[in-house]
């Protein structure tokens, strides 16, 4: 494996600005749960390896919606 370098200043600035920082998982784990159930797409709670506090994201994938069969 190669030599890792440090992610460059505006890296890390774009990473967390614009997105809540919780310091509690089990808060931010559940209100990424809340935002599942209000949207169509699932909500997560993850570390953030730059500040070490905890962002909520949205998922790539579509929550199935409740269809009826013919």
């Amino acid at each position: 494996m190669g030599k890792q370098y440090p992610p460059p200043d505006w890296l890390k600035q774009a990473q967390c600005q614009g997105k809540h920082r919780f310091d509690d998982a089990g808060l931010a784990k559940k209100v990424a749960r809340l935002s599942s159930q209000r949207k169509d797409s699932r909500s997560t709670a993850y570390r953030c390896v730059t500040c070490g506090g905890w962002h909520v994201g949205n998922g790539r994938t579509m929550k199935p919606k409740n269809q009826r069969k013919k």
